[in-house]
């Protein structure tokens, strides 16, 4: 009972932590408002339990909005996809430059479901996509783990797409992915 109550509490509290960062030499903003979805052709890991395949009863995995969460992930608060390719697209509530973005898994030491090699795109307001970066998300690092992106454009989407994962043929678990502006007064 005390340790429910203590996980509720540390929710509650997190939702400071992703206001405000210093990164790389300029504060940048956590961007608020997003929606993600899935890939088109990412397929999700379990799915939704129905009756008589009509009548959609529960959820069994967490939506791809799990992702945007502000909450420090804990074992199994992620949106999980088959196998080690997929993309999750992530709609900002408006037009904005994004500068950085935040990838973090819950134990990147021991997850072999955790992302590895990925490419991040912006599309544009007439639905041109220009590249942001290509990276490397490091198991031996800390747990959240922050990339540059060279777009300097107004984006409308930022697409994430994971190559590969860490060793797990099944699945891929995303935590947490997180879109940041250095423009404080523009969220």
């Amino acid at each position: 009972m005390i340790t429910n109550q203590r996980h509720r509490n540390t929710m509650l509290q997190s939702e400071n932590y992703y206001k405000e960062y210093q990164f790389a030499g300029y504060p940048i903003q956590y961007i608020v408002g997003c929606k993600a979805t899935q890939g088109s052709e990412t397929t999700e890991w379990a799915g939704s339990v129905t009756l008589l395949g009509l009548l959609p009863l529960w959820r069994a995995t967490l939506p791809p909005d799990t992702v945007l969460a502000v909450r420090p992930p804990t074992p199994a608060d992620c949106w999980p996809f088959r196998g080690s390719y997929g993309e999750i697209i992530i709609e900002l509530p408006k037009l904005i430059q994004v500068d950085a973005v935040s990838v973090e898994h819950v134990r990147p030491d021991t997850a072999r479901s955790a992302p590895k090699h990925f490419k991040i795109f912006g599309v544009l307001n007439n639905g041109t996509w220009v590249t942001g970066a290509s990276g490397t998300y490091t198991y031996n690092k800390p747990p959240k783990q922050y990339f540059i992106l060279n777009i300097n454009k107004l984006v409308k989407q930022i697409i994430f797409r994971v190559l590969s994962n860490q060793g797990n043929n099944k699945y891929t678990c995303m935590y947490r992915v997180h879109l940041y502006t250095k423009y404080i007064n523009e969220v």
